[in-house]
């Protein structure tokens, strides 16, 4: 957006403090804000659960088979 390259850890703290201003105006709404702020929470927990828990590239190919020939 900005046309920088920023370090990665920059990113994500920009976007979590993003995120985070967005939910906290969202929640000023009666009825609405918790919804918001629930699915904010489901879909982090499902991309965490996704890449185990950090442990795992989310965009990482799968690892090669071997062909055993018998």
């Amino acid at each position: 957006m900005l046309k920088r390259d920023w370090h990665p850890a920059t990113q994500a703290g920009l976007g979590t403090l993003l995120l985070s201003f967005v939910a906290y105006a969202f929640g000023l709404i009666p009825c609405v804000g918790f919804v918001f702020g629930a699915m904010l929470a489901v879909i982090g927990l499902g991309a965490v659960t996704l890449t185990r828990f950090g442990g795992q590239d989310s965009l990482a190919a799968p690892p090669p088979t071997a062909i055993v020939s018998g």
